[in-house]
């Protein structure tokens, strides 16, 4: 009887880990719960080292899902919160490549990640992009027009004189004839003093 019970402890022990070795990780499930609470506002000393363990989780799922959506956008931010644009576009590229649905997303993100590496030329060119795809999405027509004034005006890390004029003729040429409820020059210097970006300095 001790024999066939010792047989029977065996084989549900040998399940068990059997079941638990087999058992995948959810490395999406991983790296978004720590990038959430990396992301949270506040002093964490630890930020930098939360955000780049939560990419070798988004790596890791990519191995395992390579199309995954929302693994890519996941691990582009995860590369802009830690400065690193280059390494945002190589993923959003690849993301564009195969996704249609979201394809107005995946531009705009690429164009915040050009406009963060001072590459204006082709942050207007993202932004225009995404237009095509969602031309009711106003946030990308300001985010054209800022692209633009900095390609424009800011040189070599310093801003050249520029009136509100020169804003103006941006503004006119960005926006279609027909917008409804264009911003006016003094409503966009304002959101320019208002926008910042969400950096971890090196």
């Amino acid at each position: 009887m001790k024999t066939v019970l010792t047989y029977l402890i065996l084989i549900v022990t040998l399940i068990f880990f059997n079941s638990c070795a087999n058992k995948k990780i959810d490395n999406l499930k991983e790296g978004k719960a720590i990038f959430d609470a990396a992301d949270k506002t506040g002093k964490n000393e630890n930020r930098k080292e939360e955000f780049r363990i939560a990419i070798r989780y988004f790596k890791a799922e990519l191995n395992d899902n390579p199309n995954s959506f929302e693994t890519q956008i996941y691990l582009s931010e995860a590369y802009g919160r830690l400065s690193e644009p280059d390494s945002a576009i190589l993923v959003l590229n690849r993301a564009i490549e195969f996704h249609n649905k979201e394809t107005a997303h995946l531009f705009a993100a690429r164009g915040v990640e050009y406009l963060n590496k001072h590459d204006y030329e082709n942050s207007v060119g993202s932004f225009e992009e995404a237009l095509k795809y969602d031309t009711n999405d106003r946030q990308l027509y300001k985010m054209i027009v800022q692209s633009k004034l900095k390609q424009r005006y800011y040189i070599n890390g310093a801003w050249l004189n520029f009136d509100k004029g020169d804003l103006a003729n941006i503004i006119n040429e960005v926006y279609p004839a027909d917008y409804k409820n264009k911003p006016s020059v003094d409503e966009f210097i304002n959101d320019l003093k208002t926008y910042t970006y969400q950096n971890i300095s090196k």
